[in-house]
């Protein structure tokens, strides 16, 4: 309730959120041009960068969700699995993809892609993209709202626009700049405040340390290594290196809510810096498992009020709040949620979607060059993007099929990753062939993503089927002069149904297929790149045969 805080932590969330913003506004400057919006004029320093890239990755979904994972029956540090493949990926970006990116003097990943494959290209990932970043940052800001519903009487709507409007003020002041120095002091509290939490549970636990590990360790939660093979296991060695090397690939390679901030530094040498150094991230998680662990010893020795009960039944995720409230002393609580309202701004996702925005603008506009003219345009495309965002989150907030956020953070995220991975691999082979095998490649996978997330719901196997047939009737024409690269196309459609329709045995009951959610990354990848290879055209090919249509011709330019 309202009341539940003290003035003092009102006082520090107020302090925080107007010292943010006149941070914003003072470091923003007064005259921008657009390269001063989206690139910050390409001279931020590498730390500041890193710290952003930080404090973007952790948002409220490490803050909130992960203590409630390892609080959770059966919860333990299995989650730092998924540290391995970050780390990995972390290399890959600094040594493969950002000499690309400095190499061929490009603003995005997308344009990349487009130099490589055609301009269709870069508008087709540039839409993956902008359904990506609705889909994951809605669920984040879902999280987010959570938080403030607890500490006030707001309701979580309310809070969903309440947390939008900070963000879009932010991102309007200065862009790029905003972010990513807004950012470095979101960092510097999330710290802050995962410090302190490690320290209040010490000091509120009976026994200390010692009661925190005795009763971890009968409850098994401190494990870490879990090598089994079950694909449905989320947190094992395999989901580690291979899925979550795939997803960080995707969230810091293809997304631009990430990758904007690597076209900010002053050189390739100082982005490659600022993307390995910020494998510290992996150091957050621990230690809110840690509060997880500690959450639960708290628990068994102060079980928790029919009230809180209630909350925790509904959403497991309100543990940590509900905590927060419960234990910590005045003004603590303040930085405490300051610093969880930091992670759950979307300054960076609405940057890098009204950047993209203003891309596609400037195609259908292409002489206007007036940078106030641009810079305006700029800000009313950050307001649409906040509005889209804001409606997802309330979308996310009727969704019950999850049984934490961070599940449905990364199930969001899973449906544009593999196919953007897919489109990036494809345009850095070696050897030039058109992109007529993404028009197969990129619908099947999206496909088969939702087919694995949905396939326990009648209308979602319905959609499915549908789509694959429309989709094989469809682009038939497409292939009239090579019927015998059919064969690929309908070994595809096959697999999309076996997810859609298929069923296995687990414990000796019949059960629909699915996977753990580190598994549809590099799925996705590989059936995006695969079809985008075998399906695909020679640049004298794709000449030869001009009446194949507009679709193809577009995908070649």
């Amino acid at each position: 309730m309202l009341g539940s805080l003290h003035w003092i932590d009102w006082a520090v969330l107020f302090v925080y959120v107007v010292g943010t913003s006149w941070l914003a506004d003072h470091l923003a400057g007064r005259r921008q041009t657009i390269r001063d919006f989206f690139l910050g004029g390409r001279k931020l320093p590498w730390w500041a960068v890193c710290g952003s890239i930080v404090a973007s990755e952790v948002s409220g979904v490490t803050f909130v969700a992960i203590p409630a994972i390892a609080f959770a029956q059966g919860g333990n540090y299995t989650y730092m699995m998924l540290a391995i493949g970050s780390i990995i990926a972390r290399f890959l970006i600094g040594y493969l993809l950002i000499p690309a990116f400095y190499r061929h003097e490009v603003y995005s990943p997308y344009e990349l892609m487009g130099l490589r494959l055609g301009p269709g290209v870069t508008r087709a990932a540039s839409v993956l993209f902008l359904i990506g970043v609705v889909l994951g940052q809605g669920a984040r800001l879902f999280l987010a709202a959570i938080v403030l519903d607890t500490i006030t009487p707001i309701g979580i709507l309310p809070a969903i626009v309440l947390l939008s409007v900070i963000g879009v003020a932010w991102t309007w002041i200065g862009g790029i700049t905003s972010v990513v120095w807004t950012d470095v002091v979101q960092f510097v509290m999330i710290v802050l405040a995962a410090v302190a939490a490690i320290i209040a549970v010490v000091v509120t636990v009976p026994g200390g340390v010692h009661g925190i590990v005795e009763a971890g360790s009968s409850a098994g939660k401190f494990r870490v290594f879990d090598f089994s093979t079950n694909p449905r296991t989320e947190f094992t060695f395999w989901c580690g290196v291979f899925g979550f090397t795939f997803l960080t690939l995707g969230s810091h390679g293809t997304d631009q809510t990430m990758a904007q901030r690597f076209f900010c530094c002053r050189s390739p040498r100082e982005a490659r810096k600022a993307v390995l150094w910020s494998s510290v991230a992996m150091i957050l998680p621990l230690m809110m498992l840690t509060v997880g662990v500690g959450l639960y010893a708290y628990y068994q020795n102060v079980p928790p009020t029919a009230g809180e009960a209630a909350k925790i039944a509904t959403r497991p995720d309100y543990i940590f709040p509900l905590f927060i409230l419960k234990a910590m002393p005045i003004g603590i609580k303040g930085l405490f949620f300051a610093s969880i309202f930091s992670a759950a701004t979307q300054t960076a996702a609405i940057s890098a979607m009204a950047q993209t925005a203003l891309g596609f603008y400037r195609q259908v506009r292409t002489r206007v060059v007036d940078d106030v003219h641009l810079v305006r345009v700029s800000r009313t495309f950050v307001v649409l993007s906040g509005v889209v965002i804001c409606l997802m989150a309330a979308v996310c907030s009727q969704i019950q099929q999850y049984k934490d956020l961070f599940r449905l953070a990364m199930a969001m995220a899973s449906y544009t990753y593999g196919a953007l991975l897919g489109i990036l691999f494809l345009s850095l082979m070696p050897g030039r062939r058109d992109a007529r095998g993404l028009v197969w490649g990129v619908p099947f996978t999206l496909l088969l993503v939702f087919a694995l997330n949905w396939q326990q719901v009648a209308w979602a196997r319905y959609l499915v089927t549908t789509c694959v047939v429309g989709l094989v009737l469809g682009t038939l024409p497409l292939l009239r002069h090579e019927l015998h690269k059919l064969v690929w196309v309908l070994l595809a459609a096959t697999v999309v149904l076996v997810a859609t329709y298929g069923t296995v045995y687990v414990d000796g009951m019949q059960q629909p297929i699915k996977l753990a959610f580190p598994w549809t990354f590099p799925l996705g990848t590989a059936l995006t790149l695969s079809l985008g290879i075998l399906l695909a055209r020679t640049p004298s090919q794709a000449e030869s045969a001009s009446a194949d249509g507009p679709l193809l011709r577009e995908a070649t330019a």
